[in-house]
């Protein structure tokens, strides 16, 4: 290789240098990583060998890393975690069955023992309640007379009134309107005369409504009592 102009007393270093450079530089650093690994393994297993147990170590191996990586733990952990005895099953209670009791066959109860949470005493089939009186209900009271309700009483038993004879007699017609509260039961209550074309038919026509049957009325889906009027009207040509 031939100098450059200018260049007189410099060494010359070109490319033939730096491949025998290049080949001692990577020849010591493969010896030096070798090395480096050999010594990481060895003294890994030169803790194994050496470990006195007064220590535990928990070995974890890292997916990228070929080698393993101790980790020292507190040693007052192992009152609790017993890492140097691995594979040995640590010994529990065993439960022992506990027989039940057995009562006794011929054990009485006490005579006159009160087992009621009211405070009532059964003798004979006959209940005495202490410390209150056995109270009735009573009846349906009598509703006001504008009573609001979601459905009006529905008739479920119609009976027609009977014709009495002497109107037949007489060719006399008529239509009396009466007027009775229906409890909650469907029953009418209190059947009055509120308006008659003819006495005659007034008789007859409160006893056809005593005996209708109605569905109560409803208000808040529930049965409520309320006052109706209902005509009942005769009509000879009704009776052919």
């Amino acid at each position: 290789m031939t100098d450059r102009p200018g260049s007189a007393g410099r060494p010359r270093y070109g490319a033939i240098e730096l491949k025998d450079s290049m080949q001692l530089y990577w020849m010591t650093g493969l010896g030096l990583a070798i090395a480096i690994h050999l010594a990481v393994v060895f003294s890994y297993k030169l803790a194994g060998v050496t470990d006195s147990g007064e220590t535990g170590v928990i070995y974890v191996r890292p997916v990228h890393i070929g080698v393993y990586l101790p980790l020292p733990i507190n040693p007052d952990l192992r009152t609790s975690i017993n890492i140097a005895e691995r594979g040995v099953k640590r010994s529990v209670g065993t439960p022992v069955p506990v027989p039940d009791p057995i009562a006794d066959p011929g054990q009485e109860l006490a005579p006159n023992v009160d087992f009621t949470p009211e405070g009532t005493a059964v003798n004979g089939g006959e209940a005495a309640e202490y410390g209150g009186e056995i109270k009735i209900p009573e009846p349906d009271a009598v509703p006001p007379p504008f009573q609001p309700v979601e459905e009006m009483p529905k008739i479920i038993k119609r009976v027609p009134p009977v014709y009495p004879e002497l109107a037949i007699k007489a060719n006399l017609e008529g239509t009396v309107y009466l007027k009775f509260w229906v409890d909650k039961e469907g029953n009418p209550r209190d059947v009055s005369v509120v308006q008659s074309t003819a006495d005659i038919f007034n008789e007859p026509a409160i006893t056809a409504a005593t005996q209708f049957l109605f569905i109560p009325a409803y208000m808040n889906a529930g049965p409520v009592a309320v006052w109706i009027t209902m005509p009942f009207r005769f009509r000879l040509a009704d009776r052919k």
